[in-house]
């Protein structure tokens, strides 16, 4: 469980459920992966895409990410990090509040949805034909 400061996000980071954090403190997930934050001192979690970057004494969050967290920039907290597994990170993907993620999502689903239709449809007519 690090102690990590937290630091206000880059610029493209805002507006985005990005975490940046040491690959030291990530569970081994790689980037993009979707962890699990827990910050041990406000007993709050949340699951947000893992970035990486070279400082190992900070977390850079935010602000609607800080502010679901209920911490603070320039405060250190004790975070629990971990990785979350496939079906754990397809949740996330389709509830995502960030459209950049949540849309490219539901249009993968109805792909695949569809896909599923016309396979069951071409089955269905060689059997009969």
């Amino acid at each position: 469980m690090p102690k990590l400061k937290v630091v206000k996000a880059l610029r493209n980071d805002v507006g985005r459920l990005i975490v940046r954090v040491n690959i030291d403190h990530r569970d081994h997930a790689k980037r993009y992966d979707v962890i699990e934050i827990e910050c041990q001192d406000t007993s709050k979690r949340i699951l947000a895409l893992a970035l990486g970057q070279d400082c190992k004494t900070s977390i850079s969050m935010p602000y609607d990410v800080r502010n679901e967290m209920g911490v603070a920039k320039n405060e250190v907290y004790d975070f629990t990090i971990k990785k979350i597994g496939i079906i754990g990170a397809l949740c996330w993907w389709l509830k995502s509040r960030d459209p950049a993620v949540r849309l490219p999502a539901w249009i993968a689903v109805g792909s695949l949805a569809l896909g599923i239709l016309s396979l069951g449809l071409a089955i269905l007519a060689s059997a009969k034909g």
